[in-house]
């Protein structure tokens, strides 16, 4: 039973490390097949860069720069962009002899119709039973198209859309319907929703033909077949004309790097991993520590058992040696074992959770890789941990003396004072390292140090911290008192597994310390638009309000809208792209104490900082101060609207309301505001024109307060009344829709819907239509929370177990002796489970306690690096100064301290026979 126990522990984290090593190197495509998932079968794909020559890394060409940049010299233009029309692509392809250019158009954003309404993904025009498609696409189901009005989609678009092949749907926009004939999968992107087209449907030019649509969301891939392999001078001519090259022959065998210019201009340089590995290095030290706690205790019982043939050896002549070498013997053949079991299951592991693993990455792995190097380092790995295990226990096997080993006694030994001291100085000092490293250095492997010698030094004083819970044992019944009395007696076998408990334990409250942090950071730094549940629909163009809000009615759990204007002259919103000639709506005229030299500013500050760190923003030079994290529902300077504004955003501001009903303006920038306590507007002018007096319009204003969420319902308001009696003309700009909980997504789909319906007509929606919904703070660290506290329960019940188990086993004399003297069945259960529950309950308490130091550390690492940068920025101020946050995962600590000991204490209790087997006495 123990060396059943003992392969099983040595193997369970050799099946790991095997599944994990088989699926990394999987994982890992070889240049070849990352090209094929890229170009297909294509010799080379074309990138538009600059209007000038480049230089380009041939083995990525994402990483390029100018040659004017490499050398120092200013670029005549450095912000125009390269010319990405089908003709200057035939040009460059002309460079690569018996080139054909083949293309690939799409639009990001298109939307289709789905079960519910309305999917906003990717459309594009390619023949997926083009040859050069290759591994580029993988057909799942069906067909591929055949004619123009059939399509495939994605799996990943099927799922959300609630489609299946066989199916039709449309794009907005584009007269037909398409048939879905087959569903396919992006092997490098399989999340990707996407709908594929056949070439000449006309599809990326009707949606770009459309009145207000993004000419940024159309795309095109060049893909180039050629009669010869495209070599590095053929890259290089491309480059001269602002052209980059992903070629297949190239990234295959690529040039020496003293031949190539961009790595020359010092570009490129290799990237480190030595923190990588040293991080590898520290998990595979404490899973070994964790594998030498629990596999430890069982190769001492195995000892004690075996005393009597050792203690023969020794008579007949065995030394010291001998003895040692026959327990680390019993190590090193239970190690091989469990490697052997280990790597078997492994690789069975790796098979079961392939899939699993592809979908969680979002991509497919490569062909099956295994290295056989590394496998035998992993069977060398559990022979070496099982020696491990076993050092100690043969180390104190051979001394114990002849006479004592024949007889079977075991003596009365007490832990010695020289391990708990030296463990609790080295606690407080790596202790002390963690933190102050943390605080004061900038090397994050001296935090990591400092953890590993604080817990190191935890391990080595549990030994006396169960002691001290044995102190409890006179408040307990008769099976706690017996429970927690062997465990203190026992501490040879309770102290590792109370300590592989602890270590496990920590690590997790360790994490889960800093993903509660992390998220209550994220959590306070988020500010909304507007309330949890309320949503925004906004347009470029007047008119698309009306049918938005009666839309918004009919499909959304709506209590309460307000509209949102803008003021304008033509009747035109202005666009931010526009020059100021056609921008026809009014400006805020700032008081002359408002208006910050940006230029002054810049220097100014920064001198003035180097000789007071302390100085801000705000005491240098009011005018200068911005938040750029304030939310407003719609973007622009001045905003028309009504009290009901402040209702539907749970804005409690009578002061602003009244304002509002009495047609003055409420801004949220007191410094907008000038002496006399209006608010001035004029019309937008270029720099060099000066504002006309008589064009000025004032207005008495209030300062309106932000929401408690910290969201402004816009940056100045004004009412419609105002706007018509002092000559301007107001449009529909947005309009806040109220619900009574948040919409669920086929209530989104279905506005989406009936938003793109317009009038009603097929196509008759509007491009500049812009639906957002408030979903507020979204936190992703529950899920991680949750692993943690799996895992770490995984792993107290089974060290928890393993440790119960060695217990029953190495005092079956005793559970034999209660039997005969009359206890009733269920004391045994009783005591088994309190057995197991005492060890979980030390491990947890302790593991808790010991996780929140370095947990602390590492959020005090990544708060001093924040406050660093913060400190170094030019706008940096005590008003901007990033706070730390602390924050206990109670959660998970009370899912470990109560729920965990509870469940293994019932567990060992159901899995205990209540009644001892008949042994034969041994004299």
């Amino acid at each position: 039973g123990r060396s059943i126990l003992v392969i099983a522990m040595i193997a369970l984290p050799i099946i790991g490390v095997t599944a994990i090593d088989i699926s990394f190197r999987s994982s890992q495509l070889t240049t070849e097949e990352q090209i094929d998932r890229t170009m297909g079968t294509a010799d080379a794909q074309l990138f538009p860069g600059a209007p000038v020559p480049l230089l380009q890394n041939p083995e990525d060409a994402t990483q390029w720069t100018t040659v004017a940049d490499a050398v120092g010299e200013a670029t005549a233009d450095p912000e125009a962009e390269q010319s990405a029309d089908l003709q200057a692509a035939r040009d460059v392809a002309a460079y690569f002899p018996g080139a054909e250019l083949v293309v690939e158009r799409g639009w990001y954003g298109a939307e289709v119709t789905t079960t519910g309404g309305l999917a906003a993904i990717h459309v594009r025009e390619w023949d997926l039973d083009d040859p050069l498609t290759g591994a580029s696409a993988t057909l799942r189901e069906g067909r591929v198209p055949r004619e123009q009005n059939e399509a495939a989609a994605t799996t990943a678009f099927l799922e959300v859309a609630g489609l299946s092949v066989g199916d039709t749907v449309a794009v907005r926009g584009f007269e037909g319907e398409f048939t879905l004939t087959g569903s396919y999968e992006l092997p490098g992107e399989l999340h990707t929703e996407q709908l594929t087209v056949l070439p000449g449907t006309g599809m990326v030019d009707t949606l770009a033909a459309e009145p207000g649509a993004e000419q940024y969301l159309s795309h095109a891939k060049y893909f180039v077949t050629s009669d010869t392999p495209v070599d590095w001078a053929a890259v290089q001519k491309a480059n001269e004309q602002g052209w980059l090259v992903d070629s297949r022959a190239v990234r295959l065998d690529p040039p020496p790097r003293d031949e190539v210019p961009y790595f020359a201009a010092g570009l490129g340089g290799a990237g480190g991993g030595g923190s990588a590995h040293v991080g590898v290095v520290l998990v595979l030290a404490l899973v070994i520590l964790e594998i030498c706690l629990l596999a430890g205790p069982a190769f001492a019982v195995g000892a004690r058992r075996s005393r009597r043939m050792l203690g023969l050896m020794g008579a007949n002549g065995a030394d010291r040696r001998h003895v040692r070498a026959v327990m680390l013997a019993g190590g090193a053949v239970l190690g091989l074992a469990a490697a052997l079991v280990g790597l078997v299951l492994g690789v069975a592991a790796a098979f079961l959770a392939w899939n699993w693993l592809e979908e969680s990455a979002g991509r497919r792995f490569g062909d099956l890789t295994v290295n056989p190097l590394e496998l035998l380092a992993i069977c060398s790995l559990g022979v070496g941990t099982g020696l491990l295990a076993a050092l100690l226990p043969a180390l104190a096997a051979s001394r114990s003396p002849i006479l004592e080993s024949l007889t079977g006694r075991r003596g009365v030994r007490r832990v010695g004072r020289e391990l708990p001291v030296m463990g609790g100085l080295f606690f407080a000092f790596g202790t002390a390292v963690a933190v102050l490293g943390a605080l004061f250095v900038s090397n994050a492997m001296v935090v990591v140090g400092g953890v590993i010698v604080a817990q190191l030094g935890l391990v080595a004083t549990t030994p006396v911290l169960v002691g001290l819970f044995g102190r409890i044992g006179r408040f307990l019944p008769l099976s706690g008192r017996l429970a927690v009395r062997d465990a203190v007696r026992n501490r040879s076998r309770t102290a590792p597994a109370v300590a592989a408990v602890l270590a496990a334990v920590s690590g997790a409250v360790a994490v889960a310390t800093v993903v509660a942090s992390t998220d209550a950071e994220n959590r306070a730094a988020y500010r909304a638009t507007v309330p949890s549940g309320a949503v925004v629909i906004s347009s470029d163009r007047p008119g698309d309000l009306p049918a938005a809000t009666d839309a918004a009615l009919r499909t959304l759990p709506a209590t309460e809208l307000a509209p949102i204007g803008r003021l304008t002259d033509t009747g035109e919103l202005c666009h931010l792209v526009n020059s100021p000639a056609e921008c026809t709506e009014p400006m805020v005229q700032l008081p002359p104490a408002a208006v910050c030299d940006r230029d002054a500013f810049g220097s100014g500050f920064e001198a003035a900082r180097a000789e007071n760190p302390e100085l801000t923003i705000a005491e240098y030079d009011p005018a200068c101060v911005e938040d750029w994290w304030v939310k407003t529902p719609t973007w622009g300077p001045i905003s028309v609207a009504g009290p009901e504004l402040l209702r539907v955003m749970e804005i409690d501001d009578p002061d602003a309301a009244a304002a509002l009903e009495r047609d003055e303006a409420v801004v949220y920038d007191e410094r907008q505001i000038h002496e006399d306590g209006t608010l001035r507007l004029a019309p937008l002018t270029d720099e060099d024109q000066e504002t006309r007096p008589e064009d000025v319009v004032a207005l008495p204003a209030t300062v309106g307060e932000e929401a408690d969420y910290g969201a402004r319902p816009g940056e100045v308001l004004v009412t419609a009344a105002w706007a018509e009696a002092n000559g301007y003309q107001v449009v529909d700009q947005a309009v806040v829709v109220a619900t009574d909980r948040e919409p669920t997504d086929a209530e989104v789909q279905a506005l989406r819907e009936a938003l793109s319906a317009g009038d009603g007509s097929s196509g008759a929606g509007s491009t500049a239509l812009r639906l957002y919904v408030e979903e507020g703070h979204t936190s992703g660290g529950d899920l991680v929370l949750l692993i943690l506290g799996l895992f770490a329960t995984v792993v107290t019940l089974g060290a928890a177990g393993i440790a119960t188990g060695l217990a029953q086993a190495d005092s079956e004399a005793d559970l034999a002796t209660l039997s005969a003297v009359g206890a009733p069945p269920r004391v045994r259960r009783t005591l088994s489970g309190l057995q197991c529950g005492v060890i979980a309950l030390m491990g947890v308490v302790l593991g808790s306690l010991a996780g929140l130091v370095p947990g602390a550390a590492i959020r005090l690492a990544g708060h001093r690096e924040m406050h660093e940068l913060w400190r170094t920025e030019w706008y940096g101020g005590p008003e901007t100064e990033p706070q730390l946050f602390l924050e206990i995962p109670w959660g998970t600590i009370l899912q470990l301290v109560f729920v965990v000991p509870l469940v293994a204490a019932v567990v060992a209790a159901l899995m205990t026979r209540s009644t001892p087997a008949v042994n034969r006495r041994e004299h």
